[in-house]
């Protein structure tokens, strides 16, 4: 019951960080400083959880995360990058950057994401909040 807790925990706050991102992007510069800060604040907590390590440019909460970034977020929501980065499954999709490589693979062989065709995952592409909440009910169990 605990690790379920934690579980939805990680889940609420990640959609959290999805919907602040993608309702502050246009704004952010325009966002008051102890917004902005608040924010960051947010992304500190869950990065010293290890579910969210930003890029070599930092947070940038200023923009909507993309399908493989949050493909990363999730698989480290449910506790399984270790799992995924020992993974030896086969990654069907040829658009998937070398260093997400395991993450992709791992998620469609525990078949949390099917991509948008057989060989393309659409990596680039931003991540809807309808698209992580796909994610997220594959990993609960739903179809």
């Amino acid at each position: 019951m605990r690790r379920l807790r934690t579980l939805a925990a990680g889940i609420l706050a990640s959609a959290m960080i999805l919907s602040m991102t993608a309702l502050s992007v246009g704004a952010a510069t325009t966002a008051p400083a102890a917004l902005q800060t608040e924010y960051e604040y947010a992304a500190s907590i869950l990065n010293l959880c290890g579910l969210f390590q930003g890029t070599d440019q930092g947070y940038e909460l200023e923009r909507v995360p993309n399908r493989v970034e949050a493909s990363v977020m999730l698989i480290r929501l449910l506790g399984k990058e270790t799992d995924a980065k020992a993974s030896t499954a086969e990654n069907p999709f040829t658009d998937v950057p070398e260093w997400a490589d395991r993450y992709i693979a791992y998620m469609f062989a525990e078949g949390l994401t099917k991509g948008v065709s057989e060989d393309k995952f659409d990596a680039n592409a931003d991540c809807t909040v309808p698209m992580f909440l796909t994610f997220t009910l594959r990993a609960l169990g739903y179809s």
